[in-house]
């Protein structure tokens, strides 16, 4: 019985340290964004991509060169140009978070950015998403009755994985040959 305690307090303190480690390596990543999007928004605002390689004519011959989507550097330039003054950068919410509150923050002042810092850090994921949906004037998850006439069908394909937006009708034209299957069966 005691080798039960020790081996399930072993895996406590095991789980404890993974996740230590999880918000370390979270904390480390979202430092790398500030430091890819400081260097970027240098690159681009001093138009430095020039002298990269002659054959590169603009910034986005420039991303392409180093291997980096225009979205992913244009949210680290973003990112940087609207949290890098954050006196705390080791502190800051992961990368993701951060994304999504760039639209929320971006005319706000220092106090109410670190406000929305905070619920970033500070929420569960769906709270976090219903306080951005509110603030965008949306209704929250938690106030939606989800009616009927408001769903939208997808389906999921084996093979690929994708989801595919689906009507009404296409599942009533599966039915009804599923129903002609069964018949002819019988």
């Amino acid at each position: 019985m005691s080798e039960e305690i020790v081996s399930k307090t072993e895996k406590v303190k095991k789980v404890f340290d993974l996740v230590k480690e999880i918000e370390q390596a979270k904390q480390e990543t979202v430092k790398e964004f500030l430091i890819i999007g400081k260097n970027l928004d240098m690159i681009l605002q001093e138009k430095l991509y020039i002298y990269y390689g002659d054959h590169i004519k603009n910034f986005e011959m420039f991303l392409k060169e180093i291997g980096m989507k225009h979205a992913t550097a244009f949210n680290c330039i973003r990112i940087w140009r609207v949290f890098g003054s954050y006196k705390n950068l080791y502190d800051l919410p992961d990368y993701f978070r951060l994304v999504r509150l760039l639209p929320i923050v971006k005319d706000l002042n220092e106090d109410e950015k670190i406000k929305w810092i905070e619920k970033a850090k500070n929420l569960t994921p769906s709270d976090f998403e219903d306080e951005i949906r509110k603030t965008k004037g949306k209704i929250s998850e938690l106030e939606c009755e989800h009616p009927d006439d408001q769903q939208e069908f997808y389906t999921r394909c084996k093979i690929c994985q994708k989801w595919i937006k689906r009507d009404l009708g296409y599942f009533k034209k599966l039915i009804e040959k599923e129903n002609k299957d069964v018949e002819t069966k019988s």
